[in-house]
């Protein structure tokens, strides 16, 4: 086999591989699959767009920091349907947000000290409206809250239930 064919046998396979996790379903490192990920198939993007989403979407996933990863972990111990860094576009703006939970129509965003300036305040302030006005709430947790389990547990009741 020559290094042209290897090399283009790999490439298949890594496209294959690619549009299976694309398609249709989210896969985490354990292979639990979390949720049908078509509506990201449903998005009317140009096809370079749509891979920038799709491998930004990944890129954002792997550098997840601890506090990402505790909330990740209690979402699925208690078996609450999410979509980690799940992209949206809302009037040509593309936005990831860190945990989108379907059946309650609701993001969770993780907030890191970088969030306390009046800029990035006024920014995220748009940027939920911009959510609200598809009728998607969100929920803004401080580092502080998702390390504290107490506080962390209080919360549990409320991404469980449907919000209507």
């Amino acid at each position: 086999m020559s290094e042209y064919e290897y090399d283009s046998m790999k490439t298949d396979k890594y496209k294959k591989k690619k549009e299976a996790k694309y398609n249709r379903t989210i896969v985490l490192s354990n292979d639990d699959i979390i949720r049908d990920y078509s509506h990201l198939a449903k998005l009317k993007v140009s096809d370079s767009r749509r891979s920038w989403i799709e491998t930004t979407m990944y890129e954002l996933r792997e550098k997840s920091n601890k506090y990402e990863r505790k909330l990740l972990q209690l979402l699925k111990v208690n078996n609450i349907e999410f979509i980690h860094q799940a992209p949206f576009i809302i009037d040509g703006k593309i936005y990831f947000a860190d945990f989108y939970l379907p059946k309650q129509n609701l993001i969770i965003e993780i907030d890191g000290v970088s969030h306390n300036n009046n800029i990035q305040r006024e920014y995220d302030y748009c940027r939920d409206g911009a959510f609200l006005s598809y009728k998607i709430k969100t929920v803004r947790l401080s580092n502080d809250i998702v390390n504290d389990n107490k506080r962390l547990i209080q919360i549990l009741p409320i991404l469980s239930k449907t919000m209507r």
